[in-house]
């Protein structure tokens, strides 16, 4: 199937599935592949976890994403007085935009999609939301073109 996508020009969007099933999907085709909405820790969560960790990705498995040229989105969730999980403001979600483009490279973040998927603890509630988030991230010096390309354009060269 993610061959026949590639071959149709079809994105193929790992987000909700296992590390073996990246890892298949990666092994069946070189084409860049998006994990569009998650978070990432050192170990990624298990259908056990509860909702916020099991859909959490593992680092390694973002790399291999990365790697291939793929992108992950951070997704619009926060949960208040939770340790576990990193985003309860725009302030730490621009945050933890920062620290997953250290962890595999600014080329390879996006902001997430499924912002309408996200009920209840929505942390923004429009897409106008996002120019507080890109005034955070401007601040802690994030460039113009990478700005573009975690708005967008990361997105876009996966689908190109």
């Amino acid at each position: 199937m993610v061959a026949e996508c590639k071959r149709l020009g079809i994105a193929v969007d790992l987000a909700h599935g296992t590390a073996e099933l990246v890892s298949g999907a990666l092994d069946a085709s070189d084409a860049a592949m998006v994990w569009s909405h998650s978070w990432i820790r050192p170990q990624g969560g298990t259908f056990r976890d509860v909702g916020w960790i099991a859909r959490s990705l593992a680092l390694s498995t973002a790399q291999k994403i990365a790697a291939r040229g793929g992108v992950v989105g951070l997704w619009n969730l926060q949960i208040r007085l939770e340790p576990a999980y990193p985003i309860n403001s725009i302030k730490t979600y621009a945050d933890e935009i920062m620290r997953m483009s250290d962890l595999i490279g600014p080329e390879h973040v996006a902001f997430g999609t499924d912002m309408e998927g996200v009920w209840p603890g929505r942390l923004m509630t429009s897409y106008d939301d996002l120019r507080e988030v890109a005034d955070n991230l401007v601040k802690r010096g994030i460039t113009g073109s990478q700005l573009q390309g975690i708005f967008i354009g990361n997105y876009a060269r996966v689908v190109k």
